[in-house]
């Protein structure tokens, strides 16, 4: 669906459930235009994909939100995206014993965007792949999730090809109350050149909960390689953090728990230059509770 400049979409629903069925669409599922609004009343996953294969967002994203409006924010000085192009009351992406091969999965461009659950919820088997950076929100957007996690997988396997799971830029925001990631049931994210997360362009990410939170029987891995650091990463509490263009230790705050229930996975490295975060220029943040 496409929601062009000036248009409204309204749902009582979700926009797609399918099941036992395979897609294939290069372009997003939803795609709204700066100007656009698409609007779900639904608490249920936007998307939601029982069984099959799929391939869709192959050419650009899977959601596709642009804006175009800004303002100078008076408490902080900052220009930040006034447009909300999509309001839903639940996830975007549900999958169980899906396999989905896709570009991104969301990409927030001059634009604002809420979420109560999950981005990503990947269950049972499931199996994503994401050419790029699975999340990239630029452009002065901000992001806000509410829920317990912003990606959560039970059972189930995420790639990264090429980027972060979370790539925020452009003097964009990431606010997450709970944890940045779930890993729970023997789940894998595989990170095969890039970080958990990338923050630049004087943009800032503020995690309430942990990075990475373990659960279920346990078994679950975060693999992680990149060569962002160059020589040593910044530790903080443990994680290796690049800091690259001006940011400096002043730029991080990573407090202890910012790795739940280590017991029940495990952060394999593949070089001593791999960092979990990346922290470009001197104006961009990040900072993680560890809650």
């Amino acid at each position: 669906m496409v929601v062009a400049g000036g248009s409204k979409a309204s749902l009582a629903g979700p926009l797609l459930r399918a099941t036992d069925t395979n897609l294939t669409a290069p372009v997003s599922l939803l795609s709204v235009l700066p100007g656009g609004s698409f609007v779900s009343t639904t608490t249920d996953p936007l998307v939601s994909l029982t069984g099959g294969s799929h391939a869709i967002g192959t050419d650009i994203a899977i959601f596709d939100l642009a804006g175009s409006g800004t303002a100078v924010d008076p408490l902080t000085g900052q220009t930040v995206a006034t447009d909300t192009p999509l309001t839903t009351g639940g996830g975007l992406l549900a999958a169980d014993g899906a396999t989905i091969t896709t570009q991104q999965v969301l990409r927030v461009d001059a634009a604002l965007l809420e979420a109560s659950a999950p981005i990503v919820a990947l269950l049972r088997g499931s199996q994503l792949t994401s050419a790029s950076d699975a999340i990239a929100v630029s452009g002065q957007s901000r992001l806000t999730s509410h829920g317990t996690s912003l990606v959560a997988l039970d059972a189930s396997r995420l790639v990264v090809s090429r980027g972060a799971l979370v790539n925020v830029t452009g003097g964009s925001g990431l606010t997450v109350t709970g944890n940045l990631l779930t890993l729970s049931n023997g789940s894998t994210l595989s990170l095969l050149n890039g970080p958990l997360l990338s923050v630049s362009g004087g943009s800032f990410a503020s995690i309430g909960g942990a990075l990475v939170a373990f659960g279920g029987t346990g078994g679950n891995l975060l693999s992680v390689s990149n060569n962002l650091c160059g020589g040593s990463c910044a530790l903080f509490g443990g994680i290796p953090v690049a800091l690259l263009n001006g940011a400096t230790v002043a730029n991080v705050s990573i407090a202890d728990g910012a790795v739940k229930n280590p017991s029940l996975g495990a952060i394999k490295y593949v070089s001593p230059t791999s960092a979990l975060v990346s922290v470009s220029g001197a104006g961009s943040k990040v900072a993680v509770g560890g809650k």
